[in-house]
């Protein structure tokens, strides 16, 4: 049974999984074998491929399968993965954290400016939006330059077209089901895209409706947002350039610094664990989960299920049945 389920509902099936005595969770992609391993309990613990192991599988494979193998996500697209579920936080998260605090420290009725948070494009693609928020807490507002918006769409609307599949190695024949969907370098686009327009319909969030495009645009409407409303910006970046052409217009930055390596152990909770899931399919395009199908992408997916989070999961037998009960008392 093919079923389309919202990344809001995953822990559904984690938790069918788990009672039908399924303590352990093994998620595999086809050309690398297994990914990673969740183990659930009260805590759950995650355990992940080192570097040197999960380069010395990328490499067996492609130098096995030629030219389909360039689809195969590297070491830095794993543990992107592991950072946009939200397991890995920045090398200077305590920094950030000190920041964003500091710059709430302010009084608008005795004088001191408003407050907004507003994001780069890298921060989206990672939804390292999502901690960054849950620090500020609404004690200002947020602000989003529609370039961001623009950036993104040029990025993702990169699509496999159906000769690129053709003729594909056994072990990537999942690709099979990828037709007129985002290639592996725009599929980080496409969670952003996703990442704006959730952060678009806050209601303390406003849009920014002007200039180009280029970074330097992108932090230009940022200034002219902050002189035109009389409020202090602050922008959110993970990006160098970014960070130091928005200093040069005289504008408050906090610099995030992503994880490139993670310790191969891992606790994290369930929510972080079902999160995982999602952003592995994404990224990987497709994965197997104690022998489950899980689509990330697939023939026809649409806008609509880009932005409900919808992942194509195959079930089997008494699973199955559960899960499909349990969803339609959640609906």
């Amino acid at each position: 049974m093919n079923m389309l389920l919202p990344r809001q509902r995953l822990m559904v099936l984690l938790n069918e999984v788990y009672y039908s005595g399924g303590n352990i969770i093994e998620v595999s992609y086809p050309p690398l074998d297994l990914l990673y391993s969740i183990t659930l309990g009260e805590r759950c613990r995650l355990s992940i491929l080192n570097k040197t192991e999960y380069n010395e599988k990328r490499i067996d494979t492609i130098k096995t399968i030629g030219e389909s193998g360039k689809e195969i996500p590297n070491f830095n697209s794993y543990i992107d993965t592991i950072t946009a579920s939200g397991i890995l936080p920045p090398k200077n998260a305590k920094e950030i954290e000190t920041a964003i605090n500091e710059k709430c420290m302010r009084d608008i009725f005795k004088g001191d400016k408003m407050l907004f948070i507003g994001f780069d494009t890298n921060i989206l693609m990672l939804r390292q939006n999502r901690m960054i928020i849950d620090i500020y807490r609404n004690r200002g507002g947020i602000c989003l330059s529609y370039l961001l918006s623009r950036e993104l769409a040029r990025k993702w609307d990169r699509k496999y077209r159906f000769e690129d599949l053709q003729n594909l190695h056994p072990q990537m024949a999942f690709m099979e089901n990828f037709p007129n969907q985002p290639v592996l370098s725009a599929r980080a686009a496409r969670l952003g895209s996703v990442e704006y327009r959730l952060i678009r319909n806050n209601p303390h969030t406003r849009e920014i409706m002007t200039g180009d495009g280029a970074d330097l645009e992108i932090v230009s409407s940022y200034k002219k947002f902050e002189r035109d409303n009389d409020v202090d910006v602050v922008l959110v970046s993970g990006d160098m350039n970014f960070a130091g052409m928005a200093r040069d217009a005289h504008m408050n930055v906090i610099q995030v610094k992503k994880q490139t390596d993670a310790s191969q152990r891992i606790e994290i909770d369930w929510e972080q664990a079902a999160e995982l899931i999602y952003t592995s399919a994404i990224t990987y395009g497709y994965v197997s989960l104690n022998g489950m199908d899980i689509y990330g992408i697939w023939t026809g997916k649409t806008d609509d299920d880009w932005n409900a989070e919808n992942l194509s999961i195959t079930l089997e037998g008494e699973l199955a049945r559960k899960i499909k009960r349990d969803m339609e008392i959640l609906q």
